[in-house]
């Protein structure tokens, strides 16, 4: 977090920078880049995600998100078990 409690551009900058070791350990093309946060994005964050095609998710879409999507204990307990 930046100085004024905000998610700087440097979490853009390590997605963006990670996207092709993954792609390499993993063997596939991330066609989606995504950074979430429970709080806001800084306007750094904002330009650097545009220009790299991240998509930002903060705290007001994802608490949106998770209104709308509710999982369940029971959700996670039988995820947990598959894998």
């Amino acid at each position: 977090l930046g100085s004024k409690g905000l998610v700087g551009n440097t979490s853009v900058q390590e997605i963006v920078g990670a996207q092709k070791i993954y792609e390499q350990q993993n063997q596939t093309k991330f066609d989606d880049l995504i950074v979430i946060t429970n709080g806001y994005f800084s306007d750094a964050a904002k330009i650097q995600a545009s220009s790299n095609n991240v998509r930002l998710i903060g705290r007001t879409e994802l608490s949106k998100l998770v209104n709308d999507f509710t999982v369940t204990k029971s959700d996670i307990q039988q995820k947990s078990k598959k894998e």
